[in-house]
């Protein structure tokens, strides 16, 4: 059986009613509390390990991205010495082919010689 414990919630205001909270309900707002509490524990501690993983997330993708800065970089690089080397290469083939049609002139002129 429950007893009934007289709680008056709002003594300043005269002449009101006293509310009774058995010691079932007591009882049961007290564990509601008590699991909120924990609740709120379990999220606060779920919200410190996202928050950290988020940060370890963060310096990952910074490191790879400047890895791939630096990777984009090199390749540039290659490129460009490439390109430069190709240019070189054209410029001693034109000058191979000039000094070849010069020879043909001059083998030219003296079979037209002969």
């Amino acid at each position: 059986s429950a007893t009934l414990a007289p709680v008056d919630l709002m003594p300043s205001l005269p002449g009101h009613a006293s509310v009774h909270l058995d010691s079932e309900a007591s009882a049961k707002m007290i564990t509601m509390m008590t699991e909120l509490n924990d609740i709120r524990g379990e999220y606060e501690r779920e919200m410190l390990q996202l928050s950290a993983e988020n940060a370890e997330l963060v310096k990952h993708l910074q490191f790879v991205e400047q890895q791939a800065e630096q990777t984009i970089d090199g390749l540039h690089r290659s490129l460009q010495e490439a390109r430069a080397k190709q240019d070189d290469q054209a410029e001693v083939l034109a000058g191979d082919r000039r000094k070849l049609e010069q020879q043909i002139a001059r083998l030219r002129g003296e079979v037209d010689a002969l």
